[in-house]
């Protein structure tokens, strides 16, 4: 994942972990990072992994026993 610190997505990806986050209106730097991820298919393979495993925490599934055990909470 490649992305500016412009607007929501910023705040999912996690620099380095996810993905590289490039400085707002640096075109030259996601050039170069759009290049570098290119070449690099391990450090590919790496985010995209890393971004796989941390979008389970977004499953429907979690998403509903996140709401299911708040509710209980609040009924209780």
């Amino acid at each position: 994942m490649l992305t500016t610190g412009l607007g929501g997505i910023s705040e999912i990806v996690k620099h380095g972990l996810t993905g590289i986050i490039v400085e707002e209106l640096a075109l030259s730097s996601f050039s170069k990072q759009t290049k570098r991820l290119w070449d690099e298919t391990n450090e590919s393979d790496f985010y995209s992994t890393n971004c796989r495993e941390f979008v389970k925490n977004y499953s429907i599934d979690n998403h509903i026993k996140q709401l299911t055990k708040i509710y209980e909470e609040t009924l209780s």
